[in-house]
């Protein structure tokens, strides 16, 4: 099966779009350089059929625009521009290569997270990586009044079988693919959990992020566990040294909330000034919930449970906002 010209023509002009999309954004343009536009442009026009396209999600927003807020690439132009002069050559690559592949939001997410972090706490405030890529070691470091912290960006049950069968999905053109069995069981998002908070640097402060790609899992599972998560990582096996100062989670890359542990935060002389500044700069990395709805450790249980309730009464279905963003849809 080939293209016929008019589809042809309709990605040419797709393309010319992304590219002029650039003009007044440098470190994505750095990201998305000449070479590789030329590149990505042989190989979507040769592609035996339109559904065989797949576009990094920050080089297309204009095309997607519909299903991105419209500050959102300027967003990643600016948390790049932060965070790629401070990487080594080896670790800026991997994530200039994590931009150009298609459904990896998680690098946009370490550069939404340098944005809003830059901007509460000053640019000289992020720092690279320590150590070595096969080490455990955050996706950069902030530091706050003399304190350093690790920050993380994870995805919710992604891993590379996820991603394979989400490439599958895509080619074959079925737009998603079905696990059978219990996906949306409580176990399986707890045993996933306990896999993103087990490798850390040891005696470090860090905060852990945590993005929903999958569209199954509804607050009703994930706000309990995440909060439990936060809050009493012992109660997951997750030993002490390892427990986070903070966990936030993201929905659509909507902020959902943001629970600290006020023991981690005791242990390691963390003020309540530094926090709130924290829990700001964190919020305002991402975008706010339409309904206003934002979770912290300070709900009881009652005030949670009719937070989640409002999250469920307005939930809509997020299948056409993940077919865009990720590439395809999956149970994950």
């Amino acid at each position: 099966m080939v293209m016929t010209p008019s589809e042809i023509a309709h990605l040419s002009d797709v393309l010319d779009k992304c590219d002029a999309a650039l003009a007044d954004k440098p470190a994505l343009t750095e990201i998305y350089d000449a070479p590789w536009r030329s590149a990505f442009r042989h190989r979507t026009l040769s592609a035996d059929r339109m559904a065989d396209v797949a576009y990094p999600s920050a080089y297309a927003v204009h095309v997607l625009e519909l299903f991105f807020p419209p500050d959102y690439q300027k967003r990643i132009d600016d948390g790049a521009a932060v965070l790629l002069p401070k990487l080594c050559s080896t670790d800026r690559n991997h994530l200039v290569s994590r931009m150009r592949g298609a459904g990896r939001l998680s690098a946009e997410e370490e550069l939404l997270l340098a944005r809003g972090l830059a901007q509460e706490f000053g640019a000289d405030a992020i720092r690279p990586p320590p150590g070595t890529p096969d080490e455990p070691r955050p996706e950069f470091v902030l530091c706050v009044n003399d304190h350093e912290i690790d920050v993380e960006a994870k995805g919710l049950l992604e891993s590379q079988q996820v991603q394979q069968l989400n490439e599958c999905a895509r080619r074959f053109g079925t737009g998603g693919w079905f696990t059978f069995g219990q996906v949306d069981s409580p176990d399986r998002l707890r045993a996933g959990l306990v896999r993103k908070l087990l490798r850390a640097r040891q005696g470090v402060p860090r905060i852990v992020i945590l993005t929903q790609y999958t569209p199954w899992l509804t607050p009703d599972i994930t706000v309990p566990l995440i909060r439990q998560l936060a809050m009493c990582a012992s109660d997951f096996s997750i030993p002490k040294p390892e427990h986070a100062l903070a966990i936030g989670y993201v929905c659509q890359r909507g902020i959902q909330g943001i629970w600290f542990n006020r023991s981690v935060q005791e242990a390691h002389g963390i003020s309540a000034e530094p926090r709130e500044q924290l829990r700001r700069a964190i919020r305002d990395s991402f975008y706010p919930r339409p309904d206003g709805v934002f979770l912290d450790e300070t709900a009881d249980a009652r005030r949670e449970q009719d937070l989640v309730a409002r999250m469920l009464a307005g939930r809509t279905e997020p299948a056409a906002d993940l077919q865009h963003s990720e590439g395809t849809l999956g149970t994950g």
